[in-house]
């Protein structure tokens, strides 16, 4: 029998990553010590940060430590690099003599693979083919780190030469932002962000063959006095093709200056595109959405919190399984409608996208249809809404960060019309579907336009025949994050008058659902605006085979207030699968707040209901890898391990309203708790009937006096 080298081995591995999209791999043979094993990098990158692999044969607990070891040094001799431990499957070492037949073998292996820090603890170790471990190189989080860093950085330096030079009044005109003192500041941080990522895009559409005349930020970074006006023209000749979402509002921020004003930002700007356009697209994530809301901390005034890239992986992957769908078809991906109906700058709608193109390339091998796919997902898949539209100029930006090689005839992302609207008229964003669907059932009307100054029009946020698209019933999977803060806390961008207006509105829609569908009705808690998304995601989806995902808050689950919601929930869907985060270091799936938050994943139901899962996490996920890692755990039903457990839900309790296995770590507890509620009033008395008992936690304020 053949005794295959493990160098043998890496080359092999080598080959089959470097046929894969994005990826580009070089084996090294052991002429020293110091030789690496794999170098990877992403091949769309000009100046990438190398990922080092360290590979052993064999998949024990020791050979997995000697490899996570080797890969440790890597990081040590060279500080800006990225490492990762491998272990070959031992069949491999004594397989066939033929490369070929070798090749194959390993393409068809279970290897494992876990990403190595200079700090912290054990790696946490995956199990997958070839495709997942490239799934896990392109998503490596460093240089993702090092990016969003650089970018913001850059960001705030010009924010601050804007607001220094005193432009912010004219940025919040050209921008249609509030124009109180207390918020110029924030028209500044967004004029920056705009022409942060126009030019990001801007140099990635060097790839475009329909612009190839278009000037290259190049010719701007070598004339930096000529650079406002050369920025100018390129913008405009971009638009005439399209990216009006993305081009736009920056054109509005540099028709709103004068050149003596922007010379030394665009300097900035120019300078950091250059550098880092390619490589912020290989890196596949919103930079754009935690980098929004840092700077302005939005998410007090209209209750959106950030979902972070690691539980937007997560969440996608849960709701869009192997089994979902025939990923080896392109047409059948492509025929996919996916919606988010509050998509702030597009964290969920980037997830979803890029794990359909991982379904896809792993079912069909390294044939390359990614253009295709990506054309079809933008123009055809992926809808979103939401009220800020400074958000979703961002989304658009970065949904083609990811191919601009690809010519968009359209792209399905939209501004809902929300707060006052000339003549008197107040409008409620997305929840105006609620309202008016059953007689329109079309975007068009709820659209507003994009703020635009000088000689540019007032351009739509959507472009060609998909603005009038009818938007009941029309989806296979609403995946969304929705606002939750309150009433009282919420809108603080408007005056009093106009809140009061806009919460009248909200009733006026929630009293037209009643009319409807009385269970819909039930299900909202007019306290807020989150729970109107609930009937608001069942208007939007298919009748059959279609599927519902959300982060919503725990105590969603638990509360007695949120029965009727559950209730209607349970009656629309049959509830999957239920994730609740229970470790202490972090209880939430969403960024800048401290709610504790679950993810629930929900399918039209079949003809008979099953039980409903209910996973209790040990710890969170920290970067896609382990996110990747423990979604596949959850879809092929495999032992959580140290992640943490899983109970399931008997049906009957969840119709009744019942999810309070969310509460427990054990479910086991919940299981006593509902066993021992049914003994009340026979076996157990309340205490507080036998013996007199102090309130507790906040009830102490209101019960004494001082």
């Amino acid at each position: 029998m053949p005794h295959l080298r493990e160098e043998t081995l890496n080359t092999y591995l080598a080959l089959l990553l470097d046929k894969i999209e994005g990826i580009s791999a070089t084996a090294e043979m052991r002429s020293s010590k110091a030789a690496v094993d794999i170098t990877v990098k992403h091949d769309v990158v000009a100046s990438p940060v190398p990922i080092f692999v360290e590979a052993k044969i064999g998949k024990t607990l020791m050979k997995r430590r000697e490899a996570a070891k080797q890969a440790r040094t890597r990081l040590i001799a060279r500080k800006r690099s990225i490492a990762f431990g491998l272990c070959y499957p031992t069949h491999l070492r004594d397989g066939s003599v033929s490369a070929q037949a070798t090749q194959k073998a390993l393409a068809e292996s279970t290897i494992a693979f876990a990403p190595v820090r200079l700090f912290g603890g054990e790696p946490t170790w995956r199990e997958g083919t070839v495709s997942d471990l490239a799934d896990s190189l392109r998503n490596t989080d460093l240089s993702r780190q090092l990016v969003a860093d650089s970018i913001e950085y850059t960001v705030r330096e010009v924010a601050n030469m804007l607001f220094s030079d005193g432009c912010a009044p004219e940025l919040a005109a050209a921008l249609a932002l509030p124009k109180r003192k207390e918020d110029l500041r924030a028209a500044s941080l967004v004029a920056a962000l705009m022409l942060s990522n126009a030019a990001l895009l801007h140099q990635r559409l060097r790839l475009v063959p329909a612009l190839e005349g278009v000037s290259r930020l190049e010719e701007a970074q070598l004339d930096p006095d000529k650079a406002p006006s050369i920025i100018r023209a390129a913008w405009d000749e971009i638009l005439d093709i399209d990216y009006h979402p993305v081009f736009s509002p920056a054109l509005a921020v540099l028709s709103a200056l004068e050149d003596k004003n922007v010379t030394e930002p665009l300097r900035w700007i120019i300078d950091e595109a250059i550098s880092l356009a390619d490589e912020l697209a290989s890196l596949r994530f919103d930079h754009a959405g935690p980098l929004y809301h840092r700077l302005l901390a939005s998410a007090r005034y209209d209750g959106s919190f950030y979902t972070n890239h690691v539980s937007a992986v997560l969440l996608a992957r849960l709701a869009l399984s192997e089994e979902s769908a025939n990923w080896s078809n392109v047409d059948s991906a492509a025929n996919l409608k996916i919606i988010d109906p509050a998509c702030g700058t597009g964290t969920l709608l980037m997830a979803a996208m890029h794990t359909i193109r991982d379904r896809h390339e792993k079912a069909m091998g390294p044939q390359d249809h990614s253009d295709v796919l990506h054309l079809s997902l933008v123009e055809d898949v992926l809808y979103g809404l939401d009220v800020n539209r400074h958000g979703v100029q961002l989304a658009a930006c970065n949904l083609t960060l990811g191919n601009p090689r690809v010519d968009y005839s359209r792209m399905n992302l939209f501004t809902m019309r929300h707060g006052p609207q000339t003549g008197g008229r107040v409008m409620a964003g997305s929840l105006e579907f609620l309202l008016t669907a059953q007689e329109q059932g079309t975007i068009t009307s709820f659209v507003a336009p994009l703020p635009t100054t000088g000689d540019l029009g007032a351009e739509q946020v959507e472009a060609g025949a998909g603005s009038t698209m009818p938007m009941t019933n029309q989806f296979d999977l609403v995946i969304m994050n929705p606002p939750f803060t309150r009433n009282d806390i919420r809108n603080r961008q408007y005056s009093r008058v106009d809140r009061r207006a806009l919460q009248q509105r909200e009733i006026e829609i929630a009293d037209f659902v009643a009319t409807q569908d009385r269970s819909a009705f039930a299900a909202i808690d007019q306290t807020g605006v989150r729970t109107f998304f609930t009937p608001l995601a069942d208007l939007l989806l298919k009748q059959t085979c279609a599927s519902f995902a959300s982060v919503v808050p725990t105590t969603a689950l638990t509360s007695a207030s949120g029965i009727p919601e559950r209730k209607f929930l349970d009656d629309r869907f049959q509830i999957e699968t239920v994730v609740t985060s229970h470790d202490p270091q972090r209880i939430n799936f969403s960024e800048n707040t401290d709610i504790h938050e679950s993810l629930v994943i929900a399918r039209r139901p079949q003809d008979e209901r099953g039980p409903t899962r209910f996973i209790s996490l040990a710890r969170m996920p920290v970067d896609t890898h382990e996110a990747i890692l423990l979604s596949d755990l959850i879809n092929r039903n495999e032992q959580l391990g140290a992640w943490g457990t899983e109970h399931l839900w008997p049906w009957p309790r969840m119709r009744a309203g019942d999810w309070r296995a969310a509460q427990f770590y054990d479910g086991s507890l919940a299981t006593a708790l509902h066993d021992l509620e049914a003994l009340a009033g026979t076996v157990l008395t309340p205490a507080g009937l036998l013996c007199h008992i102090e309130p507790e936690g906040r009830r102490v304020r209101d019960a004494f006096v001082r």
